[in-house]
């Protein structure tokens, strides 16, 4: 026998077990570190407020280099802007507050109403709120309007800025790349009004007002989605019908709004899933109008389907 093939086969033998051995299973930790993103509140003040009282109707620049801006309100005033360079829709609360100052003799009061009559040092001042882009012109209200505070000594709250459907009343948005206020996301304010024009006002009868400012963060909210849910309109004769079909979703129908996209060959009205269409007297045979009802889903999302209805 040939013993080193022998050991030689042996040894084989053994280094095979030895690569057959299975390897073990390894263990480990992973520490995952939470956290919250928070909105980051960056409102611009003005650096300068003021507005100046103009009795005798004096000449008065808006824009000291600007010989065009000269006016002779009795009110002067330009337009101030407060504006969101935050990362997130702001909500903003305003309280407005009159002052006066006098060191000399009777001191001025404020007037609810036009002062322009008067035969005493008085004065009816409001300020008008508004919100829209940067350089906006804030409109005269004549003193009237949510958005407007007629000055007194009484702390006031504004209410409203009515900036339009695509805004959320005193909400400033946010602007996505922080260097400019976005569109409707500056509000302005300017003062306006009239003064006795009495001779006995004095640069000590200072009548001024203070502005309390507070910005909420207004959250995102992610739009409804509806999915494959779908709604078709069916019209037979001067009615029609909307199907409506959730596909995949558990979504529901929570509500019918019907329109027609010409009301002079038709109108169409209705609360459900049928919707009744009355012919204009004056159309005429063959002239059409598109109806189209919008169905509101369960989670607030919306779907459209409509029809041609075609006058008779």
């Amino acid at each position: 026998m040939n013993f080193k093939k022998l050991i030689s086969t042996a040894m084989a033998g053994v280094m095979a077990l030895s690569l057959s051995v299975p390897a073990f299973a390894s263990s480990g930790t992973v520490k995952v570190d939470g956290s919250i993103q928070l909105p980051t509140i960056n409102v611009v003040l003005p650096t300068t407020a003021s507005m100046v009282m103009n009795p005798y109707k004096i000449s008065v620049k808006l824009d000291p280099k600007d010989p065009a801006s000269a006016v002779q309100d009795q009110i002067v005033s330009s337009t101030m802007e407060v504006k969101n360079l935050s990362n997130i829709d702001v909500q903003v609360g305003i309280k407005v507050t009159g002052t006066i100052k006098n060191t000399t003799d009777t001191a001025p009061a404020f007037k609810t109403s036009s002062a322009a009559s008067s035969s005493t040092k008085e004065a009816y001042i409001y300020a008008v709120f508004e919100i829209g882009d940067t350089g906006l012109d804030v409109a005269d209200t004549n003193g009237a309007g949510d958005n407007t505070v007629v000055l007194s000594t009484n702390e006031t709250d504004v209410t409203n800025f009515a900036p339009g459907a695509a805004s959320a009343a005193n909400t400033l948005k946010a602007s996505a790349d922080l260097k400019a206020p976005a569109t409707d996301g500056v509000l302005g304010f300017k003062f306006f009004g009239d003064v006795a024009p009495v001779t006995t006002w004095t640069d000590k009868d200072t009548m001024a007002a203070t502005i309390a400012f507070t910005f909420t963060p207004v959250a995102n909210t992610v739009t409804p989605s509806a999915g494959d849910a779908s709604v078709s309109v069916s019209i037979s004769g001067t009615s029609a019908t909307a199907t409506f079909n959730a596909g995949t979703s558990s979504l529901t129908a929570a509500s019918y709004s019907w329109s027609s996209s010409d009301t002079s060959v038709a109108t169409v009205a209705g609360t459900n899933a049928t919707g009744t269409i009355t012919q204009n007297g004056s159309a005429t045979a063959g002239q059409t109008a598109t109806i189209t009802v919008t169905v509101t889903l369960s989670n607030g999302a919306t779907i459209t389907g409509s029809d041609t209805f075609t006058a008779s």
